[in-house]
């Protein structure tokens, strides 16, 4: 490969090597030459060594593996999901033990499986918030046909598995009831509340009744606690205890 002369230190090293070749910072043998025109070029062989994460990642799986660890759960996939050892892998090089995971694209949630995995490997306290859009599996799938209608319940059922199986695998390891294998699910939807703002005009007889309450009529308490939750910016994952006060929950 021939490029324009760039480095001025790298040809220094090169007269100081007796014009034999010399290795750049990317591990590449490079030469200079004079070319007809009298330019100074840079000839470079690439390293034939791969790098440590390249190398590292050939050894982690792929689809076939990760195919049978999601099988292993008894959880259908039709896709390819990544392998859990490749994900605990750039987990470690990128994140803390107790830093929150985020993945937009979850799937089949390998990565919460990772970040489960890798607690119990080194008492960490990661935390995973998983993002899936509820796409709809096809009617022909394996995984329709297990029961899967969308891919969201998929990551879901797996979660819920592996959590358990990485709590079976390591018993008898120290603190393991201490792991963390629980979650929540979330969907994003329109406000509990009803518009109730109205101009004096527009109040009649009949709908003066509306105002009693402006809670809609299909929420739950559960939905109002997470609207409080979350306007009073507190993290979701807090414990919830309920309690009878006066005879009410």
């Amino acid at each position: 490969m021939k490029s324009g002369w760039s480095s001025k230190s790298l040809l220094i090293d090169f007269i100081k090597n007796k014009y034999k070749a010399v290795t750049d910072i990317k591990g590449q043998s490079s030469r200079f030459v004079i070319s007809p025109t009298g330019a100074i070029e840079v000839i470079k062989e690439r390293s034939t060594i791969q790098s440590h994460v390249i190398s590292s990642l050939e050894n982690l799986g792929g689809p076939q593996k990760a195919g049978a660890e999601i099988k292993s759960l008894e959880v259908v996939f039709d896709d390819y999901p990544k392998p859990v050892e490749l994900v605990q892998y750039l987990c470690k090089m990128i994140y803390r033990s107790d830093d929150i995971i985020l993945d937009f694209f979850s799937g089949s949630a390998t990565t919460a499986h990772a970040v489960m995995q890798l607690n119990a490997e080194d008492n960490g306290n990661r935390k995973f918030i998983m993002v899936q859009l509820p796409e709809a599996t096809d009617e022909k799938s394996e995984a329709y046909k297990a029961g899967y209608k969308n891919i969201a319940e998929i990551g879901k059922e797996r979660i819920r598995r592996a959590g358990t199986k990485i709590v079976e695998d390591n018993q008898n390891k120290i603190g393991i009831d201490k792991l963390d294998i629980g979650f929540r699910v979330y969907k994003t939807g329109s406000s509990n509340m009803k518009k109730v703002y109205y101009h004096p005009e527009q109040l009649t007889q009949d709908n003066i009744f509306s105002l009693e309450s402006n809670i809609k009529e299909d929420r739950s308490p559960d939905d109002l606690l997470t609207q409080v939750i979350l306007n009073l910016g507190l993290a979701l994952n807090l414990p919830i205890e309920q309690k009878k006060m006066h005879g009410n929950s």
